[in-house]
Order: structure tokens, then C-alpha cells, then sequence
């Protein structure tokens, strides 16, 4: 008992380690981007970058909750006999990109090891907090930026890692709209479509910009506005019944329902059974989580100045 109380202990002091040593670094790279010296940025940014990338990559494939499923992809994919057959079976079964499937092939035929590709994935799911970090260094440093995503992520990206890169890069692109960035504001996008299709998500607040940015009446604005938040919390209330309509008349399917069933019905025959121990709490915690990234997005559009460019 007294053993495992201590392997968490030791766990957890890992991480906060690896957490504060990254922030650290981060905090360097700050101060080099003060004093322009663009090579201490480059070489404090990758160290506080790759540390976590790294502490993610050698983790066993038990730890998080699909780690194991994207083992077997990985090994399917790579004893497949090429990347169409590969492609055929997964894009039918799981759903996959064709991208996606080639990230797999070529890291399997390149370097043959699933750390690698964890690796990657923590890359791809750190590298646009870290750039949203010193988009608005002015309001809040960098490395504290950045310790909240530790906290309030990482584990996440360690369950769920196809996910959290669709939306760190869904909210890179909701950054880059704002910069009137347009092209890296598609790009973006394009890299979350890759991993998952939770980046339809990421559609929505750009769209509520663009349609609130485009209409130059105050009148009409707050009024939109006000439509817009009308609308939010019919669906909230009524999500059940949208939820069936939209079942029922085949709009929406597959693995994506489940996580709508989750939020909305309280069937727990049906999350025991399709989800295997993923309760509805958690999944609503990452409901509210998107609500909070929201909230603050909305403020940042209300009272960020300039900021450096990317």
C-alpha cells in the first residue's frame, strides 16, 4: 500500500520537475526575446519545449487512455503492406486521415519505435500553446502561460492526444484570425483536420468572428450578439432533443455521438459499454474547459493591443 502511495508521489514530483524546469526555460527564452538575441530564443524555446516531448514519449503504452489503441494503429500500419491498404482499412474502421495514416507509416518505416511518434504527438500538441504564449507575452509572461497548460492539459494530451493537437492548433487558428493572418490561420486548421475531426469546434468561434467583426452598425452587432448567446443556451437546454433529431435523421454519426451522448444523456449502460471506465464527469470537465478557453478568448479580443508576430 505504503509502495504504491510512493511510486505516485514520486510520479507526480516528476512531472511538477519537468513542469517548473520547462517554465524555466521558457522564462529564458523570454528574456532573450527582450534582448533580440534570436539564438538563446531558438535554444531556451526547443529546451522547454522538448523536455515535456520527451517526458510524454517514454511513458508505457498503459498510461493514458488511448496510448494503447494508437500502439495498435501503429503496429497495423506498420506491418501493412503500403500505405493504401493501410489507409483503406483504418479510414474505414476509425476514421483516420490519409495525413495521419502517412505520419504513422513514415515514423514506423523511419525509426520503427511508437515513442518516437509520442514524441510527435506531444510536439504538435505543445508547439501552439507555446506560440499563443508570446503572442500575448505583454499580458501575461510566457512561462505562465504555459504552467497553466501543464496543469490544466497535459494529462489530457497524454489520454486523449489526437485530440488535444486538434485543439491547440483549433486555437492557434482562432489566434491567427485575429491577427488577420490568414493563410497560417488555414494552415492551422488544415494540421487539426489531420489529427481529429474535434476541429469543427474550432470553426465556430471564426465564423462568430468574422460575422461580429464584418457588421459595422453598433445596433445590429448587439444584436447578433445577442442572438448568438440566445441561441448558445437554447442548445444547452434543449441539447437532448437536438441530440435525438439529429440521430434519428443520420446528420451526425459515429464515434463522435458517443461523446454528445456522454454530455447530454445520462445513460450509463451506454458509457460503460462504449467508453470503458470514461465517465460522464470528465468529459464534462472537458466541455467546461472549452468553455473557459472561450470566455478567454472573448476578453483577449476585447482588450489584447499589439502583440509580436508569428
Amino acid at each position: 500500500m505504503y509502495g504504491e502511495e510512493l511510486q505516485k508521489l514520486l510520479s507526480a514530483a516528476t512531472y511538477m520537475i519537468i513542469f517548473f524546469v520547462s517554465c524555466f526555460f521558457t522564462a529564458l527564452a523570454d528574456q532573450s526575446y527582450e534582448k533580440k538575441n534570436k539564438m538563446k530564443f531558438v535554444l531556451y524555446s526547443a529546451t522547454a519545449i522538448l523536455i515535456p516531448c520527451i517526458l510524454a514519449s517514454s511513458r508505457n503504452i498503459s498510461v493514458g487512455t488511448d496510448t494503447h489503441n494508437y500502439y495498435e494503429i501503429f503496429t497495423s500500419i506498420q506491418k501493412s503492406a503500403s500505405i493504401d491498404t493501410a489507409y483503406q482499412y483504418w479510414g474505414v474502421i476509425d476514421g483516420l486521415s490519409y495525413p495521419f495514416v502517412l505520419l504513422n507509416r513514415m515514423v514506423s518505416k523511419l525509426f520503427g519505435s511508437f515513442s518516437v511518434l509520442l514524441f510527435i504527438y506531444e510536439l504538435f500538441a505543445i508547439f501552439p500553446i507555446y506560440i499563443i504564449s508570446f503572442y500575448y507575452r505583454d499580458k501575461a509572461p510566457a512561462w505562465v502561460v504555459l504552467f497553466v497548460y501543464y496543469m490544466m492539459f497535459y494529462n489530457t494530451s497524454l489520454n486523449i492526444s489526437r485530440q488535444s493537437i486538434a485543439v491547440a492548433f483549433m486555437i492557434l487558428s482562432i489566434f491567427l484570425i485575429y491577427k488577420h493572418k490568414y493563410i497560417k490561420t488555414i494552415l492551422s486548421l488544415g494540421v487539426a483536420c489531420i489529427f481529429h475531426k474535434t476541429f469543427y469546434i474550432g470553426l465556430l468561434p471564426i465564423i462568430y468572428y468574422f460575422f461580429d467583426k464584418h457588421i459595422s452598425n453598433n445596433r445590429r452587432k448587439k444584436v447578433f450578439r445577442i442572438f448568438s448567446i440566445i441561441l448558445i443556451v437554447t442548445f444547452v437546454l434543449e441539447a437532448p432533443i437536438i441530440l435525438d433529431y439529429l440521430l434519428s435523421s443520420k446528420i451526425i454519426s459515429g464515434r463522435g455521438t458517443g461523446l454528445l451522448q456522454i454530455i447530454f444523456d445520462t445513460s450509463d449502460k451506454y458509457i460503460d459499454t462504449v467508453y470503458k471506465g470514461l465517465n460522464k464527469s470528465a468529459y464534462l470537465m472537458i466541455l467546461f474547459r472549452f468553455v473557459f478557453i472561450g470566455c478567454a478568448q472573448l476578453r483577449a479580443w476585447n482588450s489584447v493591443g499589439e502583440s509580436p508576430t508569428v
